[in-house]
């Protein structure tokens, strides 16, 4: 594992040519940390012990390694990330690719260690035209998670987008937004699901959890 600071100023850490590695993380960050060039989705994110509102996290892979159908990028918030006190946004993670048009279409997040606080949770397909791809969120852990702004899916008129907590023993809270299908499933904890934007119909699901 790789843990990366960002302090005085933002900061960037290219992966390029990085073998072996399975997570970097911006440790204690007190300023937006940038990951380039990571050429595998093996390679996970996130954050540790971060509660700095100006120290984002943007991950930007190779479009390789985005090339297929479902890919999946898992994020990791440990140690406790945010602060409950913040009403407006605390650290936010972005998913791009480097280049090119591929994207990240699932994201697995696991919160241990401490509660987390996100301002924005985002799977874009490049820096430049910034379009959603999310398809699928799941999240796991014993540790509470607190997403501030709305999912921004992006699904096929007859796809369902997903948000799938039924492993989380902690409790969650997200607002679903511009899902055209939703299939939610909370965890066992004390989930909060907000469903906006005029689409949620009898045709979309939401299973509470245990």
């Amino acid at each position: 594992n790789v843990s990366v600071k960002a302090s005085g100023a933002a900061r960037t850490f290219d992966a390029n040519g990085m073998t072996g590695v399975a997570n970097i993380t911006s440790d204690r960050s007190t300023n937006v940390l940038n990951i380039t060039n990571l050429g595998t989705t093996d390679v996970a994110t996130g954050f540790n012990k971060t509660n700095n509102i100006v120290a984002d996290l943007t991950a930007k892979y190779t479009n390789a390694a985005l090339a297929g159908a479902t890919d999946t990028v898992t994020v990791n918030l440990t140690g406790g990330v945010g602060s409950a006190a913040s009403a407006t946004g605390d650290n936010t993670i972005k998913v791009y690719s480097t280049s090119g048009t591929n994207a990240a279409e699932n994201l697995a997040v696991s919160v241990t260690g401490g509660d987390a606080y996100l301002g924005a949770l985002l799977s874009h397909n490049n820096t430049t035209s910034n379009t959603s791809t999310l398809e699928k969120l799941t999240v796991t852990g014993d540790k509470d998670l607190t997403i501030l702004t709305a999912l921004d899916f992006t699904v096929a008129a007859a796809t369902q987008a997903i948000v799938d907590a039924s492993a989380m023993t902690g409790d969650l809270s997200v607002i679903v937004s511009e899902a055209i299908l939703a299939n939610i499933k909370g965890g066992s904890g004390k989930d909060t699901i907000s469903v906006i934007g005029g689409n949620f119909t009898s045709t979309d699901t939401v299973d509470g959890g245990a």
